[in-house]
């Protein structure tokens, strides 16, 4: 199960459009008269906390990498407009709408163009009129019965996707999340395309810590995404939409290099294309929370192209290697950076918590020989290891020698006198001797 961190959850409540009273879609331009316009009204003299509240929310949005961070985890509403041509929008009567279609349809309709016209134009009122009480669900069975009518109407298949748009976010505001999540499906079955809907989806999925459509709807998001770079190469909003995603989420949904779709390659190249030290550090980082070793290890390995001696990343990495079951390389990493600075804590802890974890793991299956090289390894860069002797006589008393599993335990009891479990095993392999 997924533990979602604090400074996760956090991101997932804030939201500087509803600060700042603009919608998601709003130009840098509104943003800033919006965020003008609260100053004015709270000034930081009068109104300290709320003007700080209003500055956050507008540096959020100021730059591309800030507001992909967080637009990332806001939901989308589906831009468009609700109408027919030449159809005022109405507020009026259902009832009354009722009636006029109902005398219509009783007048043989069907063979008759001129009624069909003028029922067709009633229902477009009425479906207005339902539009304007919210009426989500009537309103789209309006359009679905005009489209019976007239199937190319284009007009009441926006609506359609409109309709359900509105209604899926209205679900997400009120925290309806499965509901939402149906809706904005009906739209991807009339659009697979609509890169909102997907966006939304995921974000639903992450709020319910539902794992399967979570990977289905965020991986569909990213190829949406990375096919919009595609004929917008240099939006340098979508590249960081694409990077803050993996970031979030460690890098749990980057596609692997063999898949050539595409979609997939774009994003490679985007990731590729990430500069700096800090960029590739946060990213690897959160690969690293996110158990993307290979991912992790390029960010890594980038950063070291800058600082090659930095101890920090060369730690990092050494975990990432192990990780995958390339302990050679993890510490061969690690002793780079021990070289580097031979009294680093960090890397020795590393170093004896390494051969820790795989001398143990190599004991649990019998291969005692390979488990002690790894165990006698920590004592050539911190000698003088109680718990390092114990697990060498440990070792050593299961491989069934008890003579030099007795030796290594009463070194531990030369290190630390009071140590009782060595005090206990001392006595249980002599007794153990004795009877054999």
């Amino acid at each position: 199960m997924r533990v979602e961190s604090q400074s996760q959850a956090d991101a997932l409540e804030f939201n500087p459009y509803e600060i700042l009273g603009v919608r998601k879609w709003a130009s840098l331009k509104e943003i800033k008269r919006a965020y003008f316009g609260l100053v004015r009204k709270y000034s930081p003299e009068l109104f300290p906390e709320k003007f700080i509240e209003i500055r956050k929310a507008y540096d959020s949005l100021r730059f591309p990498q800030r507001r992909a961070k967080v637009d990332i985890l806001i939901f989308n509403e589906i831009r468009g407009n609700i109408g027919f041509r030449g159809v005022a929008a109405e507020t009026g009567s259902v009832v009354k709408l009722n009636k006029a279609i109902k005398d219509l349809e009783s007048k043989g309709w069907e063979k008759d163009s001129g009624l069909r016209k003028k029922i067709l134009i009633l229902l477009q009122k009425r479906s207005l009129v339902y539009v304007s009480k919210n009426y989500w669900h009537e309103a789209i069975s309006e359009w679905n019965r005009i489209l019976e009518f007239k199937p190319d109407s284009k007009e009441a298949g926006r609506n359609i996707i409109q309709g359900y748009g509105r209604l899926g976010y209205s679900y997400a505001q009120n925290g309806l999340l499965k509901k939402a999540i149906q809706a904005w499906k009906e739209i991807l079955n009339l659009n697979p395309s609509c890169v909102e809907a997907a966006h939304n989806i995921a974000i639903a999925s992450t709020r319910l810590k539902d794992s399967l459509p979570e990977k289905e709807y965020w991986e569909k998001t990213l190829e949406l995404w990375s096919e919009k770079l595609e004929s917008d190469s240099d939006n340098e909003y979508l590249k960081n939409l694409i990077v803050e995603t993996h970031k979030y989420f460690g890098g749990r949904f980057i596609v692997q290099k063999k898949e050539s779709r595409p979609q997939v390659k774009k994003q490679q190249e985007v990731l590729g294309q990430i500069g700096g030290y800090a960029e590739n550090l946060q990213l690897g980082m959160a690969c690293m929370n996110g158990q993307n070793w290979d991912q992790a290890i390029r960010a890594f390995e980038k950063c070291l192209t800058e600082r090659p001696e930095d101890v920090e990343i060369l730690n990092a990495l050494g975990w990432a290697y192990l990780n995958l079951n390339q302990s050679n390389r993890a510490f061969a990493t690690w002793n780079r950076a021990l070289k580097i600075n031979p009294k680093n804590q960090s890397t020795l802890g590393n170093l004896v918590q390494g051969h820790l974890t795989i001398g143990k793991n190599l004991r649990t299956q019998k291969a005692f020989g390979p488990a002690l090289v790894h165990f006698k390894s920590i004592l050539k860069v911190m000698p003088n290891q109680p718990e390092v002797y114990m697990e060498i006589g440990n070792t050593y008393y299961m491989k069934g020698d008890l003579h030099s599993a007795i030796e290594h335990w009463q070194t531990v009891l030369t290190l630390d006198p009071k140590n009782k479990l060595a005090q206990q095993a001392v006595r249980e392999a002599k007794n153990r001797a004795r009877s054999s």
